[in-house]
């Protein structure tokens, strides 16, 4: 929530004191006795210390509400450190400036500095106690920081403030997933599009919760719905591919592939799974031309340097397999399935004891055909 601040009613009430305080001191100047040194009596030097601390109190104010207005704008320019900076001036100067605290926090989440943003939004909360949305940016920090118990916690106290919020239960589903208790995803998922029945994320992640559990029927239900919902999102598709590639339905896939690529030209993985169809296919021209499509789009991607790999490892150009190989290898030094191929390209050019590294490292990384390649090729 970043808005440019409005006067409040606080505010307001400053300038009606201060009008009531001239209002004050006019009449009783027509009533006073006796002048001091200062040309004022008691009753008229109370209210003008009165009026004093008022314009005091307006400068303060001002001065809160400019630099909350330019945190505004740091922010919207994504320059959030200055943003931040200019919160604490605001805050500094209204130590109850809520929405100042409030886009403090949003400030430090984008800045990554997410442990510093739950204490902002513990203050928000110490502030106004009713502030749900608080409570759902401390659940999108824990879930950052790893800590799904607590994020789950402060979801729960969100969703009991405003439970007509969708996009809370569907945060909390987000949590579950990733906690691989897919049942409880489903559940909270389909919380959100109950509150509302055209939420296509809710329905496209109840379906991944779904093709989880090895529900598949179900999961193509729920990614044709939000596809009917949100047309132009291409992971939906590719999620329906992913079904369809793993039910062996080839043709399915490359079709769900398709509207993905249509959704979005720029929706590399859509090429990249349809690309490793065509390689199942034997249809390796196809592959290549869908593998280079990713790497033009994402160089610093590794998967497609590995595949293109495997197609020359199958025309038998062993040199150029152990170089694509390794360009993967350079983008992600922990990519197992690249030292795999990379040592069976080496086994091809007789370098015996380069392919055993590379298996070596491909079975500590957790791969099994590394492991098999290992014990069957190396001493």
């Amino acid at each position: 929530m970043l808005t440019y601040f409005r006067p409040s009613k606080s505010d307001n009430m400053l300038k009606k004191l201060s009008l009531l305080s001239i209002f004050l001191i006019i009449s009783l100047i027509g009533f006073s006795q006796e002048t001091p040194e200062d040309g004022l009596t008691d009753e008229e030097r109370a209210f003008s210390d009165s009026i004093a601390t008022v314009n005091e109190a307006s400068e303060e104010n001002a001065l809160a509400m400019n630099a909350y207005n330019e945190g505004i704008k740091a922010f919207q320019a994504k320059n959030y450190s200055v943003a931040i900076q200019n919160f604490d001036k605001a805050i500094a100067g209204r130590p109850d400036f809520v929405d100042a605290y409030f886009n403090k926090g949003m400030a430090q989440i984008e800045d990554g500095e997410e442990q510093d943003a739950i204490a902002t939004f513990d203050k928000v909360l110490s502030l106004d106690t009713n502030n749900s949305k608080s409570y759902v940016k401390k659940g999108e920090c824990y879930t950052a920081l790893g800590d799904y118990k607590m994020a789950i916690k402060s979801y729960d106290k969100g969703m009991k403030l405003d439970p007509t919020n969708e996009k809370t239960p569907y945060a909390m589903g987000d949590v579950y997933f990733l906690s691989e208790n897919y049942e409880a995803a489903i559940e909270q998922f389909t919380k959100a599009i109950k509150i509302n029945p055209d939420y296509a994320y809710a329905y496209n992640d109840r379906g991944s919760s779904y093709r989880m559990l090895e529900n598949y029927s179900l999961a193509v239900n729920d990614y044709n719905k939000a596809a009917s919902l949100a047309p132009k999102l291409a992971f939906i598709y590719n999620n329906i591919g992913a079904i369809k590639k793993k039910q062996k339905d080839y043709p399915g896939a490359i079709a769900a592939y398709q509207k993905a690529i249509i959704a979005d030209a720029k929706f590399y993985l859509a090429y990249n799974n349809r690309g490793s169809i065509y390689f199942e296919q034997g249809k390796y021209a196809e592959a290549e031309k869908d593998f280079k499509a990713v790497i033009a789009m994402n160089p610093k991607y590794a998967p497609p340097y590995n595949s293109v790999s495997a197609i020359r490892f199958k025309q038998e150009k062993y040199k150029e397999a152990e170089a694509e190989a390794s360009k993967a290898i350079k983008i992600d030094t922990n990519y197992a399935s690249a030292y795999v191929n990379r040592g069976v390209a080496r086994e091809m050019l007789r370098n015996q004891n380069g392919a055993c590294s590379d298996w070596q490292k491909a079975k500590d990384l957790g791969s099994e055909l590394g492991n098999i390649y290992l014990i069957g090729n190396c001493n």
